[in-house]
């Protein structure tokens, strides 16, 4: 923890608590104080489950206290509280003295964020154990287990129901495995787990944990294809799924991408929290100019005539009981509370020309409650329970709990960095609530763009992608996409051929 609070984000620093030297090999004069590949598991987990009663506390860790420890190890323990259709955002959690804590320090890092990315990979994608076909299969074999016990669980519980409206006084209408139990096992097949591995994967790329570029693609034969056998002579090919980059393989069990311990990252908040702004509360339908698609935009005198404070610094919302008041400076509960749902902010912001040469990375940061859409000169950029395309009045398609509501939440907008312009440029967010009768509101943002040089070289070991490869011999895949500034998660494969 002391490691963690002194921070992380130095590649020596990241491989000392990992008891290695900067280059990542074995010190033995420095104890291993955590098993990062565990810790990363342990976070996709929880963050992709959704986890409720946690991580303040219900976990455990363990770590032995010999010299044979490698290190610290997390383990899930009481987590019911899952599956429940009420798709929680965990990614920004860093409760003290917890596995949260040690993994937002590790976030500053950019080689454990290529890491995580790795992780993700692995375990999301290609029959992962929470890609969806692995998760069905995995969640499938457990339900099957207790297929026939669930007739003694509804025999013995089934007449006690919370669903209906007096559980004393409504008629006894059992709950029974085949009206109940088999739907609701149906349910999480077909309808929560899809969504939670979607849900998963666009928190994890706002959050810079996933690059915004994906792996190449494995063929063999001309056929998709993730490792196993194959026979001797058939052609092994990499399909690059980006628009552009270079593939980059080995094919002796190494990284091509190696650590760089200059890791250069240069920063430039274009957009401040407390940079002035414009805001109105619509209360009809004024179109989509004002979302910075055809500027100079006239919003001096907004169309219905209502007045709208002009605003000055800070951010904007309401707060009717206690919590937000110290991040609200636009304050906005006249014209929403009970009235309506979408609130719109425009922020004018200029870059040079010099800037937009040098970026190749942009994150926007908002606090949220409860969603909203972000656009940079009309296009949309980035999003939070919200509609994909919202109308004019839309709320947000679920609440933010207030102590997530007050974090900066990171999204990656590297991906329209295309979308800058030399001069004026328009950041404008359509800020949702949840219901009209909601007690608070918020939306306050940064825009941060740069370069960030800590992704790595090449290493000397790595093949550029030109040719496909004839598989005569068992190999060992390792496969990344470069573009940019920026490496995809890692692709590893083995294939074994047979005759």
């Amino acid at each position: 923890m002391s490691a963690c609070t002194a921070g992380l984000g130095t590649l020596s620093a990241y491989q000392l608590i990992q008891g290695n030297h900067p280059d990542g090999t074995r010190n033995p004069d420095y104890p291993v104080l955590l098993d990062v590949d565990n810790l990363i598991d342990y976070m996709i987990l929880h963050i992709y489950a959704c986890a409720e009663d946690w991580p303040h506390h219900n976990w455990y860790g363990a770590r032995s206290r010999t010299d044979l420890s490698q290190g610290w190890r997390f383990f899930v323990w009481d987590q019911e509280i899952v599956m429940d259709f009420v798709f929680r955002n965990r990614i920004n959690v860093n409760n003290e003295n917890s596995p949260a804590y040690v993994f937002n320090a590790l976030r500053e890092n950019p080689e454990f964020r290529l890491r995580f990315a790795d992780h993700i990979y692995r375990q999301l994608f290609n029959g992962g154990p929470l890609s969806n076909e692995g998760a069905r299969r995995i969640w499938s074999a457990r339900a099957d287990e207790i297929d026939r016990a669930i007739v003694g669980e509804s025999a013995r519980w089934g007449d006690f129901r919370m669903d209906v409206p007096d559980i004393y006084s409504s008629p006894a209408e059992l709950y029974t495995r085949e009206d109940h139990w088999l739907p609701e096992k149906q349910k999480v097949l077909d309808e929560y787990i899809p969504e939670s591995h979607r849900l998963a994967m666009e928190r994890f790329r706002s959050a810079n944990l996933y690059p915004a570029i994906d792996p190449p693609i494995v063929q063999i034969n001309g056929i998709e294809q993730y490792g196993g056998h194959v026979s001797s002579g058939d052609i092994m090919t990499l399909i690059n799924p980006n628009e552009t980059g270079a593939m980059y393989y080995t094919l002796d069990g190494t990284d091509p991408h190696i650590p760089n311990e200059q890791v250069t990252v240069t920063s430039q908040t274009l957009v401040t929290e407390d940079m002035a702004k414009k805001v109105w509360v619509p209360t009809q339908d004024i179109g989509t100019d004002w979302r910075g698609a055809n500027e100079p935009y006239d919003d001096t005198d907004w169309n219905d005539g209502r007045f709208i404070r002009e605003v000055g610094n800070g951010g904007v919302g309401y707060e009717r009981s206690s919590g937000y008041e110290s991040y609200i400076t636009h304050n906005v509960e006249s014209e929403m509370f009970g009235q309506q749902l979408a609130c719109y902010i425009r922020i004018p912001f200029n870059v040079s020309q010099t800037s937009l040469d040098s970026f190749n990375y942009m994150t926007l940061r908002v606090r949220y409650d409860d969603g909203f859409m972000a656009y940079l000169n009309g296009t949309p950029i980035a999003s939070a329970n919200a509609q994909t395309t919202p109308v004019w009045n839309a709320g947000a398609t679920a609440g933010h709990n207030d102590n997530a509501a007050i974090a900066l939440e990171n999204f990656n907008c590297s991906a329209y960095l295309g979308h800058l312009q030399v001069g004026q440029n328009v950041l404008a967010i359509h800020g949702m609530n949840v219901n009209l009768s909601s007690s608070d509101f918020l939306i306050s943002v940064e825009l941060v763009a740069g370069e960030d040089t800590g992704q790595g070289y090449v290493s000397p070991s790595a093949l550029l992608y030109a040719d496909p490869i004839i598989v005569t011999q068992p190999i060992q895949l390792k496969t990344r996409v470069w573009d940019n500034g920026q490496w995809s998660a890692l692709s590893e494969v083995w294939f074994t051929p047979i005759n």
